[in-house]
């Protein structure tokens, strides 16, 4: 399942085949969230994004090459990331009596 925003903030919500040979229902819980639980953010691809451990177990067959985006930080070299960018999806969270933070951006949909 892919999700991705409008121009309106819109979260749209487009089912393809998991990437994962095991069953991951998360998409059953986010199915009935509304686009307001999610915060749009912007990942630019990584030049030469290296693996450090893979469970084979879990993610032989899955394409790595979908996983080398990150967050750019203003300290970053500019040879650290192509010109290629997605839109991904943080979960929101904290409000008016907690910490308006926005978004955790510890991981992301798209």
């Amino acid at each position: 399942m892919m999700y991705s925003t409008t121009a309106d903030d819109e979260v749209q919500v487009s089912h393809a085949t998991n990437p994962f040979p095991i069953d991951l229902d998360f998409h059953k819980t986010l199915d009935g969230l509304p686009s307001t639980s999610f915060i749009p953010f912007s990942v630019s691809r990584l030049s030469s994004a290296r693996l450090v451990w893979r469970n084979s177990a879990i993610a032989r067959d899955v394409d790595l090459s979908s996983f080398d985006y990150c967050l750019p930080h203003v300290a970053d070299r500019d040879t650290v990331y192509r010109n290629e960018w997605r839109t991904f999806n943080a979960e929101r969270y904290g409000g008016q009596r907690i910490v308006n933070n926005g978004g955790g951006v510890r991981c992301a949909i798209r």
